[in-house]
């Protein structure tokens, strides 16, 4: 039922109506008390829909290969396009865009290879790019984006 509620808040967000508990229970097919039994108010649901993106997140490999983690993270991306669009297109919702870049962040920190300036860089052009995909609907050259990175890394 929470990613019922989670899923209707989502659509709403896309479709560009009005949230509320009203309209997410409504859009649901829930009574507001099953909404209340979970969430305490929308952005409480909204809180909950960018953990459940990040979670995901959080399970790609830490590995990988650069091919492969740049390869997996497209694939996360496409796979939660909605979500993470619907989530970034709220006013005000820096908060994902955020978690986004830290945790990619945490791919190359793992490395132990890239001082702090060069990490954020390399984690915000990821995040940058990923996000302009899921805006623009444009394609992703991974092959430029691996220069970009290597270049950023040789600086």
């Amino acid at each position: 039922m929470k990613n019922k509620i989670i899923d209707a808040t989502i659509e709403l967000i896309n479709k560009g109506s009005d949230l509320s508990v009203r309209t997410i229970t409504k859009a649901a097919g829930f009574e507001r008390s099953t909404f209340y039994a979970y969430y305490s108010n929308v952005q409480d649901v909204i809180e909950k829909a960018e953990e459940r993106v990040i979670e995901v997140l959080k399970e790609i490999e830490e590995d990988l290969s650069l091919d492969d983690y740049l390869n997996t993270l497209f694939n996360f991306f496409n796979e939660n396009k909605r979500d993470i669009y619907a989530l970034l297109v709220l006013e005000n919702r820096y908060s994902l865009y955020e978690k986004l870049t830290a945790e990619i962040k945490e791919y190359f920190i793992k490395e132990d290879k890239i001082d702090e300036i060069k990490l954020k860089l390399i984690s915000l052009v990821i995040t940058n790019e990923f996000l302009s995909y899921i805006k623009d609907d444009s394609d992703i050259d991974l092959e430029k984006l691996k220069e970009v990175l290597l270049k950023i890394e040789n600086i």
